[in-house]
């Protein structure tokens, strides 16, 4: 990620995580700052100022697969929501009670992958309407196997979907915040650290059992920072995961 779309995303992070900070901020006080200040400054209506040093627990190669994730998700959506009147029907007569999941094959770049949309979709519709299980797909190279399974309970039709990634959130929050914790920062404010996670989209399952690890090392380690506070928050669902703060 630039400097410009990170510094971007930090703001919007920030935006919407004080709406769960326990005291109220000025309008327009957020300021995006620079090493060796911390990430964002903030003004409180009582007149206190507050910095933000900012974590996204995830890295690169990580980030690179959800958003590879999302991106084929979006359009493989797209393409099935623009399918003609006739071919709408024909899908949904064919594929009611079921969820199709596509598997991509992981040697082919983002680009085939997206180029594949079509062809893959075609392939469903042409299909036998009474094939379930997992099926070996010859005749896209880009796709590893589609998965179709019937549901008595589920009443619509057809899900149309891919697996979702697995993450290990625990080692990238702790790698990241103790990063964190062994640097200096130079600002006369109280610091607080907001660890938070963008791309993982299944981080509602997630409670604070999944960072027992994390939350040990903060608890047992904060005293030695320049942090006041740490939050765990998820960005894309827009919720506290947990706090701790230095009394």
């Amino acid at each position: 990620m630039t400097k410009p779309n990170q510094s971007q995303q930090e703001l919007q992070v920030v935006k919407s995580f004080l709406k769960h900070y326990p005291c109220k901020m000025k309008i327009g006080s957020i300021k995006k700052r620079y090493p060796p200040e911390p990430d964002i400054e903030c003004k409180l209506v009582n007149g206190e100022t507050i910095s933000f040093e900012l974590v996204e627990c995830v890295d690169n190669r990580i980030k690179k697969k959800w958003s590879d994730y999302i991106k084929l998700r979006n359009l493989l959506k797209i393409k099935i929501r623009n399918l003609s009147d006739k071919d709408r029907q024909e899908l949904h007569r064919k594929y009611y009670g079921t969820n199709i999941l596509v598997v991509f094959n992981d040697n082919f770049s983002i680009r085939k992958k997206e180029k594949s949309i079509p062809r893959i979709v075609k392939y469903i519709l042409k299909r036998k309407n009474d094939i379930s299980g997992v099926i070996e797909v010859k005749s896209i190279k880009e796709v590893k196997e589609i998965s179709i399974t019937r549901k008595v309970e589920y009443d619509k039709g057809p899900d149309i979907d891919l697996p979702g990634i697995v993450t290990d959130f625990e080692e990238y929050s702790l790698k990241m915040i103790k990063n964190k914790f062994g640097k200096n920062y130079q600002t006369d404010n109280k610091i607080e650290l907001i660890a938070y996670y963008h791309y993982q989209h299944d981080i509602t399952v997630l409670g604070k059992n999944n960072f027992i690890k994390t939350i040990n090392f903060i608890e047992e380690n904060i005293s030695k920072t320049s942090f006041m506070r740490v939050w765990l928050y998820s960005y894309t669902n827009d919720k506290v995961l947990y706090n701790f703060e230095i009394l």
